[in-house]
C-alpha cells in the first residue's frame, strides 16, 4: 500500500480541536490530472469507536483505502476527536464528530478543485466503517457543509482549512508538473498567523451561527431539512450530480462545480432502540413516522452500498438485512446492499477482507 503522500493536522470546525489527516495518492495521479480525465475522484474513509481502539491505522480502513487508491481515488483519512493524536475526546452525542467528519469533506472538495487549473467535476464516496459510518449518517448534505466554508471569516478554522487545501493542492501540481516523485510530507502548524486567528471557542457565538446547522428541537431540524432538500432538487441534474458554487482561490470569484456523490457504510451499527439507521443529514430520533419519510431521502438521491457480515456481533445480519431491504425497495436502484458470508464485525476472518474489496470494486465499476 501507499504511504501517505501528506500526513498533517487540521482545526475542526466545531471548535479548532486539532484532527490527525492523511492524504494518499494513487499511483496513476498524473493520469488522473490530465485535462482529458472526465471526473476527478477523492474518497473520505472514517474509522471505529476511538475508546476501543479506533483510529486510521484501523486494518479495516487501511485495506478500504488501499482498494480504493487502486481505483484511482485519491484517499482522505482522518482521526476523529479522542482517537490517535488527535487533541480532545469523544463525545457523548456525536454533533462534534459529525463537525470534525464535516472538515475533511471541505477538505477534500477545495483540495480536488485546486489540483487542477480549471473547476472539473468531482466524483466524491463518503465511506464510514462501523462507528464511522453512524456519523457519516447523520451528515448534512454537501450545499450545507460547503456554506460554512465559503462563508468563514479570516482566522476561524473553516478558513484555515481553505487555506491548506489550497497549499498542499499548489505543492502537488508543482510537483506533478516537474513530473518527480513526491515523498511523504509531515506538515504541521497553521496556515494563517497565530495572531490572525480566532479560535472557534473564543467566537463561539458567531462560529455557531456559522458552522451547527443542527438545531437542538428535532422537530424544527426536520422543517429546515425539507427545506433544503428541495433546494438541493432544484441543484441537481439527471445523473444526481450536486452543482454547488465555490471559490478556488482567493484570486477567483466563485465557480459552479458538479459533484457526484456516493456512500459506503461498512460494518453500519444500527441505532439502540430501533431498527433504523438514519441516513445522512437526519440525527437521531426514536422512529416517529415523520422522521422514518425522511431517513433515505440522500441515500435514494445518490448510490450508496451498503456491506456487512453474517456473523457481525454487534448488530445480527436479520436486523441489517432488514434494514437494507427497506431501504433498497425506496431507492429506485441506487441503494445496493451486500451480506459477506462468515465476516464479523472486525473483518479478520481468513478471505473476507479480500471478498469486501471485490464487492467494493464491482460496485464503482458498475454504470
Amino acid at each position: 500500500m501507499n504511504e501517505p503522500t501528506y500526513t498533517f493536522t487540521v482545526p475542526s470546525i466545531h471548535d479548532d480541536t486539532s484532527l490527525d489527516c492523511r492524504i494518499y495518492h494513487p499511483k496513476a495521479l498524473s493520469r488522473i490530472l490530465h485535462p482529458d480525465e472526465a471526473r476527478l475522484r477523492g474518497a473520505i474513509v472514517a474509522h471505529p469507536y476511538a475508546p476501543l481502539g479506533g483510529c486510521y491505522d484501523d486494518e479495516t480502513v487501511l485495506s478500504v483505502t488501499e482498494c480504493l487508491l487502486k481505483q484511482g481515488y485519491v484517499v482522505f483519512t482522518f482521526n476523529f476527536r479522542g482517537a490517535g493524536d488527535s487533541a480532545g475526546k469523544t463525545s457523548w452525542t456525536g454533533k462534534p464528530e459529525v463537525d470534525d467528519y464535516s472538515t475533511i469533506v471541505g477538505l477534500a472538495i477545495y483540495y480536488l478543485q485546486n489540483l487542477t487549473i480549471d473547476p472539473s467535476p468531482i466524483e466524491l464516496l463518503l465511506a464510514g466503517y462501523s462507528f464511522g459510518s453512524l456519523i457519516l449518517a447523520r451528515l448534512p448534505c454537501i450545499s450545507s457543509i460547503m456554506q460554512n466554508f465559503e462563508s468563514a471569516e479570516t482566522g476561524t478554522a473553516a478558513r484555515e482549512i481553505f487555506l491548506r487545501a489550497q497549499t498542499l493542492a499548489t505543492q502537488t501540481r508543482q510537483v506533478e508538473s516537474q513530473a518527480k516523485s513526491s515523498k511523504a510530507v509531515t506538515i504541521g502548524g497553521e496556515e494563517t498567523p497565530s495572531s490572525s486567528r480566532r479560535r472557534s471557542r473564543d467566537s463561539r457565538r458567531s462560529a455557531e451561527g456559522r458552522i451547527s446547522e443542527i438545531p437542538h428541537q428535532i422537530k424544527s431540524h426536520i422543517k429546515r431539512q425539507k427545506n433544503t432538500h428541495r433546494e438541493e432538487d432544484d441543484d441537481e441534474d439527471d445523473d444526481a450530480n450536486i452543482k454547488i458554487k465555490i471559490k478556488i482561490s482567493d484570486s477567483s470569484s466563485s465557480s459552479l462545480i458538479k459533484i457526484k456523490l456516493h456512500y459506503l457504510l461498512i460494518s453500519p451499527v444500527l441505532v439502540p432502540l430501533t431498527t433504523l439507521l438514519l441516513s445522512p443529514g437526519i440525527p437521531f430520533t426514536s422512529g416517529t413516522s415523520t422522521a422514518a419519510a425522511e431517513t433515505t431521502y440522500l441515500m435514494r438521491r445518490h448510490r450508496t452500498l451498503i456491506a456487512f457480515g453474517s456473523a457481525d456481533t454487534f448488530t445480527s445480519s436479520k436486523k441489517l438485512k432488514t434494514w437494507c431491504e427497506r431501504l433498497a425497495e425506496k431507492s429506485s436502484g441506487r441503494l445496493e446492499w451486500t451480506e459477506i458470508a462468515d465476516a464479523g464485525h472486525f473483518w479478520r476472518e481468513k478471505g473476507v477482507m479480500r471478498t469486501l474489496q471485490k464487492s467494493i470494486i464491482s460496485w464503482l465499476d458498475a454504470p
